[in-house]
């Protein structure tokens, strides 16, 4: 979540300029980096949206080559994603930390939705299988499907991964 606050001072139609007190967050430096269209947050590198409804998640994702795809800001979506072949690997955070946006993901069951909403798309997605791995920075995937990999430490057990697996069934 980006937290910005913005006041802006207009007294007798002067400009003050305020930027010294304001803390920029989340791979935001400036005034430059946010882009406003019609009154609401909009910001031209975000590629799709995941929704989970289960567990009333949705969060933005950004493009790959974006500073703010990043675990430590946000959820990432790993490179060897293909989004031409629906080919979905997105990596977050679980734990304490404000960027633990995965936290949830351990109340999901099978059969759960898993929305994306890509270029005026929705694709969705069902959680067909959900188990652990070693946490040695490598997977198997399942290239054969239009499949959805959700990956994030387990807070069970330190040395494993939480892996949700879902599989693409509709694009309405």
């Amino acid at each position: 979540l980006i937290s910005l606050f913005i006041v802006i001072i207009f007294i007798n139609n002067n400009n003050y300029n305020i930027s010294k007190y304001l803390n920029f967050s989340n791979g935001i430096n400036s005034f430059n980096d946010i882009k406003v269209s019609k009154g609401k947050y909009f910001d031209d590198e975000i590629l799709l949206w995941l929704e989970i409804p289960s567990i009333k998640f949705k969060k933005e994702v950004y493009k790959v080559d974006s500073v703010k795809n990043n675990v430590d800001y946000n959820i990432e979506i790993l490179e060897e994603s293909d989004i031409d072949s629906n080919l979905l690997l997105i990596a977050g955070h679980t734990g304490n930390g404000y960027n633990a946006y995965f936290n949830d993901l351990v109340f999901l069951d099978i059969g759960d939705n898993i929305w994306i909403s890509l270029d005026n798309n929705k694709l969705l997605y069902v959680v067909s299988d959900i188990y652990f791995i070693v946490k040695n920075g490598k997977m198997d995937i399942d290239r054969d499907r239009d499949t959805i990999y959700l990956i994030t430490c387990s807070k069970k057990y330190n040395d494993k991964q939480l892996i949700i697996k879902g599989v693409f069934v509709d694009n309405s």
